[in-house]
């Protein structure tokens, strides 16, 4: 068993990147990159809480660190929609993002409203239904980046997710399943982690190259002692490497999840402003 690391001063359970790393390597790390090459910030999806639920953001872990790129912001932002990359590794795509980052106590000021998560506290995610979807039933929507416009449907040849978290839960996501407690790190004694599943795309049977195109998964999180968060989503790339239409697909999303709670958009004037992350 591996040894827990250290972040910020704190020990952590090992990433379930580690792993991952392990697995690809020698493959591409486009993934660490925009579409033009330059370097992406590391940004992780931010749980905190607020009104005793879980709220969603989105943070500069390496600015937060003290780190990152000149000019970053160390705070975080409310943020319901997610973006990935997925490495192609053989007829799979692989990523161990977005990681989950929650903030240790004594750094409220970086959060972008509400509370530090309770110390101690055991975290996991639901993959759910889509919300509010085109596609009544589904829980993988795809799009293949074509057509000049957004239309999701749901997978086209019988793609599935293979989920990945702490001590073997997970499981497969197939395009209309649903998969709960996928255990992820629990807060430390001062409420941080910093926490990775690992999401595997296989193509029909898991014989085949899945489609390329944008798939989109959706999920809540769960912290105990806390109400589970609204439902967030996140839009995976798998060799399209198109920016322009990530975006697009992102900004489809966005109308289908719910904006970060109403109240804590309220206290911060954001209301309607379609709040999304763009994850890398």
């Amino acid at each position: 068993m591996m040894k827990n690391q250290k972040w910020n001063g704190r020990e952590e359970a090992p990433s379930k990147s580690f792993n991952l790393l392990a697995r690809i390597a020698g493959a591409s790390v486009a993934m660490l990159f925009v579409a033009t090459g330059a370097q992406a910030q590391h940004n992780d999806a931010l749980v905190f809480q607020d009104g005793g639920q879980v709220q969603m953001g989105e943070i500069d872990v390496d600015c937060f660190s003290g780190g990152g790129l000149p000019g970053c912001d160390p705070n975080g932002s409310p943020a319901s929609v997610f973006e990935a990359e997925l490495v192609e590794v053989g007829i799979t795509g692989t990523a161990d993002e977005p990681g989950f980052f929650s903030v240790p106590d004594g750094g409220e000021g970086n959060l972008p409203f509400g509370d530090n998560l309770p110390g101690s506290a055991n975290h996991w995610i639901d993959i759910i239904l889509a919300p509010n979807s085109p596609v009544p039933g589904a829980s993988i929507l795809f799009w293949d980046g074509t057509g000049g416009s957004v239309t999701w449907s749901g997978v086209s040849n019988s793609e599935y997710f293979d989920i990945e978290g702490n001590g073997g839960s997970g499981g497969i996501l197939t395009g209309t399943g649903t998969l709960s407690g996928i255990n992820l790190d629990p807060t430390d004694v001062n409420g941080g982690f910093d926490t990775h599943p690992e999401f595997t795309l296989h193509g029909n049977g898991g014989l085949v190259d899945p489609t390329v195109g944008f798939y989109a998964l959706f999920g809540i999180t769960n912290v105990q002692g806390l109400n589970p968060s609204d439902p967030w989503a996140v839009v995976f790339d798998f060799g399209v490497e198109n920016e322009t239409f990530h975006e697009m697909a992102v900004d489809s999303i966005a109308g289908i999840v719910p904006e970060p709670g109403t109240g804590l958009l309220l206290a911060m004037g954001l209301v309607g402003m379609g709040m999304r992350r763009k994850q890398r």
